[in-house]
């Protein structure tokens, strides 16, 4: 912006940093939600690779991989 300011141009100018400070914290707050759904997804999978789907209880794998250890 120079000088002498137009009114005009210095309000389009705050609306526009005002818009892309609004959808950087739109984007932080979806690459945030990603990254839980993720993590609640990536817990899931492991539960289900050693519990069994129908009773709920340890499988084989679970067995085996306790077992050697």
């Amino acid at each position: 912006i120079k000088k002498p300011f137009d009114l005009e141009q210095v309000e389009a100018s705050v609306r526009r940093a005002l818009e892309h400070h609004s959808l950087l914290a739109a984007k932080r707050r979806h690459e945030n939600q990603l990254e839980e759904l993720v993590r609640q997804r990536t817990e899931q999978i492991n539960y289900l690779a050693y519990h069994d789907a129908l009773t709920d209880l340890p499988n084989r794998v679970l067995y085996e991989d306790r077992l050697s250890q």
